[in-house]
């Protein structure tokens, strides 16, 4: 039997357990592994860019009922213990450090006393960058014409503007595509975009890109939410110059701890993706003296590696969710 159809009877099998409501065998047969969920954006009802905050409630409520949630830097203290993390423990963690975290998501686990890791890419949160994907979203969606033709290492990108759903095409295109390029070339790709589109963008993030202030930092700083790093602009870096990579990994961290006023120990790589990773990028974090970092993809080796944690994305299909949390995904990974 190939892997791949093996993988597919694990998955067939690990669907039907939560289908039969065996989500609490699965939670028992999976309770020594911790899980390690990834969110970025909330909204107040699912419609706009984030997750809806009635769904990330629910959400929070499993994980309260049924799971153990702790810190990033509390589950790596507790892997780095003889005894090894409690069980059924659960990080949930936040990308990027966008305003709408403060807005929807905060009161969520206040409410319920969920901890979380939220990581902020500084320059963001001191309002001289857009993160880089928001840039080509506002492009593609101020711009005036119906089509627009972008060069991209020697190929014609073509972007029907016409409707939502070509122009979302167009986006994740592009998305997909910078993901593969140079720090500095895909910068000049954005910039190529804004020009093509006959689009401006403003100096500051506009409200929808809105980023945390750091006085919202420091408020769920001070009420359990801890907060990490994730680079200064948000590069992959693997493809910036190696002279780059302490100002931009240990630069978030000083510029942070000034704000915050006390160490912070915990790291994300923007991106994520294993093409973003590299030994001498996790060298300058372990250098920097953060004691975890995860990554953005999901696979069995959960913890095997304390600079390259796997995190599982959440999203707003509720099934998925479930079978992520309650251990069905590891199980259809051949993980117990």
């Amino acid at each position: 039997m190939s892997a791949t159809v093996l993988w597919k009877a694990k998955s067939k099998l690990a669907g039907a357990i939560g289908h039969l409501g065996g989500y609490a065998i699965a939670r028992q047969l999976t309770q020594r592994s911790p899980r390690i969920l990834m969110y970025h954006r909330f909204s107040p009802d699912g419609s706009g860019k984030g997750l809806a905050v009635d769904e990330f409630e629910y959400q929070v409520r499993e994980i309260a009922r049924h799971f153990r949630p702790v810190t990033l830097s509390q589950l790596v203290k507790e892997l780095n213990s003889p005894q090894g993390p409690g069980p059924k423990s659960v990080v949930i963690t936040v990308d990027d450090g966008y305003e709408d975290f403060h807005r929807y998501a905060f009161p969520v686990l206040r409410k319920h006393g969920v901890p979380a890791t939220v990581f902020v890419t500084t320059d963001f949160v001191d309002g001289s960058l857009w993160l880089w994907p928001d840039v080509l979203e506002y492009a593609l969606d101020h711009c005036a014409k119906k089509h627009v033709s972008i060069q991209v290492q020697g190929q014609t990108v073509e972007i029907d503007l016409s409707n939502a759903d070509s122009k979302k095409a167009g986006w994740s295109r592009l998305v997909s595509t910078s993901l593969s390029l140079p720090d500095a070339r895909m910068r000049e790709l954005h910039a190529d975009v804004l020009r093509q589109c006959g689009v401006v963008l403003p100096a500051s993030p506009t409200d929808e890109y809105k980023p945390l202030s750091w006085q919202q930092i420091r408020e769920v700083d001070s009420a359990g939410i801890e907060i990490g790093a994730h680079t200064r602009t948000h590069p992959a870096l693997s493809r910036i110059p190696p002279e780059r990579l302490e100002e931009e990994i240990a630069g978030s961290k000083r510029r942070i701890e000034q704000e915050l006023g006390h160490p912070i120990s915990t790291f994300c790589y923007p991106n994520g993706t294993p093409d973003d990773i590299n030994e001498q990028v996790k060298a300058t974090v372990r250098a920097a003296g953060f004691c975890g970092a995860p990554v953005a993809f999901f696979d069995k080796r959960v913890t095997d590696d304390l600079h390259e944690l796997r995190r599982y994305p959440v999203g707003a299909w509720r099934r998925k969710f479930l079978q992520a949390v309650h251990g069905v995904e590891l199980l259809a990974r051949g993980h117990a």
